[in-house]
């Protein structure tokens, strides 16, 4: 398989966006953690969370999945994301 330049941009931003998402929700700065989505971006975190009896909503939009991940676990969940190969 031949990997073209386009092809290593496209696995940097995968990874650069993963980073951000990690690092943003571990140290709580809505500001990295808002770059690693799109604007109308949708999460649905509802088929994980149903696996520990959790019932969060479907997020819409960059703002709503900010809001809600880092308003929900504050002060009572601390995170550590590993990204790895």
């Amino acid at each position: 398989m031949d990997i073209t330049i386009n092809d290593l941009r496209d696995r940097l931003e995968i990874a650069d966006a993963l980073y951000r998402f990690g690092l943003g929700q571990d140290t709580r700065d809505a500001e990295l953690f808002a770059s690693a989505w799109a604007q109308d971006a949708e999460l649905d975190f509802r088929p994980a969370a149903a696996e520990w009896g959790g019932n969060p909503p479907l997020m819409v939009g960059r703002d709503t999945i900010v809001t809600t991940i880092l308003a929900g676990f504050a002060g009572r969940v601390d995170t550590t994301h590993q990204v790895t190969n």
